[in-house]
């Protein structure tokens, strides 16, 4: 049997001709979408960079953090905030220092003495910022006095990298470089010495806020803060969680009688006992029988 040879197909030029279309299109788009790309990203960069130095420099110049040291110290009372039964066995089951915070967050005591305040400082731009000055500005009202709870005198430690001190019983409320002795008020800590921060940079500072111990009255204070932000003078509060710090000097012995209600707790009886007068001639016999603290 004889075959007979079928004639060879014609070559498809056609669809040569669309794969290499499609292949030019394709390195086409790929050079366009780079060539978008790069030009979404010339025009986003610049403008999400603007935005973030935008939302950095709305808030404060400094952000602040703000902790006050916890103390035992005798607390004041205002009149109208009486402790019951059960608030003097809860005292009782209390150290000296939960005590002290307990009275001033529970039944609106003001502790007595110095406070210390630990500030912590950050940068909030994205220039340097630098602060020059710092000051207390206070507003005092007599002493409501309701209770006095005896506890002890005394206050903890912090470790600061820088320490300035404000005496209320200084005119000018100014941070100082160590506290006021007999010879007068310190050197002030500012302008001879300022504060630095770069962005995000953090220094902690730590301020001994100390009455006025000649002047029977409750302080309320805040901080301000002076602070250069490039070319412009800022003045910043700074409080404790959006309330004054409170402040008062210690009451002297002869000022029990001005009060409704004197409680010997704390480092002075194991549970809370009314003081008898001069109490303080025989503890002993004050806080009764296996109550004394110490």
């Amino acid at each position: 049997m004889t075959r007979t040879d079928e004639p060879e197909p014609a070559p498809d030029t056609g669809a040569k001709t669309t794969r290499s279309a499609k292949r030019a299109l394709a390195w086409i788009g790929g050079v366009l979408a780079a060539a978008v790309a790069a030009a979404l990203t010339a025009f986003l960069v610049p403008r999400f960079t603007g935005l973030l130095d935008t939302v950095t420099t709305t808030g404060e110049p400094v952000v602040v953090r703000v902790h006050v040291e916890e103390m035992f110290e005798d607390v004041s009372l205002p009149a109208g905030a009486e402790l019951s039964p059960d608030d003097l066995d809860r005292l009782a089951g209390m150290t000296p220092v939960e005590q002290t915070t307990w009275l001033e967050a529970q039944a609106h005591g003001v502790v007595t003495g110095t406070r210390l305040i630990t500030m912590t400082l950050r940068g909030n731009r994205p220039h340097l910022v630098r602060i020059t000055g710092v000051h207390a500005e206070r507003s005092c009202a007599a002493t409501d006095r309701g209770t006095l709870v005896r506890i002890a005198p005394g206050r903890g430690d912090a470790p600061p990298s820088e320490h300035m001190y404000i005496a209320l019983s200084d005119p000018e409320g100014v941070a100082r470089q160590a506290a006021s002795g007999p010879d007068g008020p310190a050197e002030p800590y500012f302008p001879n010495r300022t504060i630095t921060l770069e962005q995000g940079e953090e220094e902690v500072v730590v301020v001994e806020l100390s009455p006025d111990y000649h002047a029977p009255e409750t302080c309320d204070v805040e901080f301000i803060l002076s602070i250069d932000d490039q070319d412009e003078r800022v003045e910043q509060r700074v409080d404790h969680g959006g309330q004054p710090f409170r402040v008062m000097a210690p009451e002297q012995r002869e000022a029990e009688g001005a009060y409704g209600r004197v409680l010997l707790a704390g480092y002075v009886c194991l549970h809370a006992v009314e003081a008898p007068a001069g109490w303080e001639s025989d503890v002993l016999a004050a806080c009764g029988p296996g109550n004394r603290a110490q």
